[in-house]
């Protein structure tokens, strides 16, 4: 099966659950509730944080916050952004948590040290062809240099990317831009020499060398070993994930994802994340057959009950594929007949709290779970256009 349409369908199926999950618990006291706990959001200005209030009581103690997207959808981005600046400002968060690799967030990071915006298009230039190539998510790093400019030097957002490497020409410019101009060791200086020189080079020998060679490879690289073995292992990763992709893609590719997090946040300073992702990828518990990243993380003695997921509602919106085909987005479920009887365009909604009836709430899908133990708010976004595929 075609891979995009796959990966639509099992779209389609989590949304068919999801509402199947909210409809199925008791629905007393519900619309009471949620006229008293949520917040209208104006996402058409970036600072304006009316209605994101109800978030701060949950966010202290959290070390990890996620906002999860259905990709394609235009105010996902003028939601992301708001959400950096006022997580940032109650929690000074450090660390940018992005469903992306490694090496993309590499240059990212480079373009929010440089401001060389050359260094953003060669990454986008890279992602055509995915969800990530479009206008608004183009404009969210343009918009996030300039708010990191803002902030003192010892409190910008660094970028911190977890996903396997989905762009080997992406991976192969994060390797040569990395590697020292000193001349290698005589033991890696084949392999090293053609990284330099060529346009590509087998994951394969690349990893047979770093396994015979591993200790060299530390000492010549440095500060740099963790990002290039975790590069060349997410080369091979790729492979693996992608083989997959017809049967058992998200287990796979949310359990390599969760490997890298390990990696990273081991040899990472302290620090708060945030980070806004696929939808089901902050989902805190095991739900639809997989364990995804956030429950993963949750399993975690460091982490356990320390993350904070927000959930993105979509009624009457358009969403783009990959391919710029748009499609109709509305999720049908009780949760909307609620939002539409409060009225707002884009409205914060807490599910957590003392006296919520979701605290109660069993999910009739996962054993032992209720709805606030997969996320904790939802944000509805009425009537919103599809993202625009970028033009550069």
């Amino acid at each position: 099966m075609n891979f995009k349409v796959n990966k639509r369908i099992n779209l389609i199926l989590c949304i068919l659950i999801l509402n199947l999950i909210l409809t199925s618990c008791g629905s007393k006291g519900r619309s009471n509730w949620l006229k008293e706990h949520h917040g209208k959001l104006n996402i058409e200005d970036i600072n304006d944080f009316f209605g994101l209030e109800i978030l701060d009581d949950e966010l202290e103690g959290k070390n990890i916050i996620l906002s999860g997207e259905i990709h394609g959808v235009a105010a996902n981005q003028k939601l992301e952004g708001k959400l950096i600046r006022y997580i940032k400002g109650k929690t000074n968060f450090k660390y940018l948590l992005e469903e992306m690799s490694y090496s993309g967030a590499y240059f990212i990071n480079k373009y929010l040290e440089t401001g060389d915006i050359e260094i953003l298009k060669d990454v986008f230039n890279a992602w055509q062809g995915t969800y990530a190539y479009t206008e608004e998510k183009f404009k969210l790093y343009e918009e996030l240099y300039e708010y990191n400019q803002s902030l003192p030097e010892e409190d910008r957002i660094i970028l911190v990317g977890v996903d396997i490497e989905h762009q080997p020409k992406i991976s192969f410019d994060y390797i040569k831009d990395i590697l020292p101009e000193e001349e290698p060791p005589e033991e890696i200086e084949m392999i090293i020499n053609d990284l330099k020189h060529k346009n590509s080079v087998y994951y394969e020998d690349i990893l047979d060398s770093l396994n015979n060679d591993r200790e060299i490879y530390m000492d010549y690289l440095g500060d740099d070993y963790i990002g290039f073995s975790l590069v060349v292992e997410n080369m091979k990763n790729m492979r693996i994930a992608y083989d997959a992709r017809d049967e058992n893609w998200n287990q796979v590719r949310d359990e390599m994802m969760y490997n890298n997090f390990k990696i990273l946040d081991d040899n990472l300073d302290d620090g708060i994340y945030f980070g806004q992702w696929g939808m089901q990828h902050i989902f805190q518990g095991e739900f639809d057959d997989v364990d995804w990243f956030a429950s993963r993380i949750n399993d975690t003695e460091k982490y356990k009950e320390k993350i904070l997921s927000i959930n993105f509602w979509y009624d009457d919106c358009k969403q783009m594929d990959p391919s710029g085909v748009e499609h109709d987005l509305s999720f049908g479920d009780e949760m909307i007949k609620h939002h539409n009887s409060i009225g707002g365009d884009v409205n914060l909604y807490k599910l957590v709290g003392k006296g919520s009836p979701y605290n109660n709430e069993n999910l009739n899908m996962v054993e032992g779970k209720k709805v606030v133990d997969i996320f904790q708010y939802i944000i509805v976004i009425s009537g919103s256009e599809a993202s625009t595929i970028l033009e550069l």
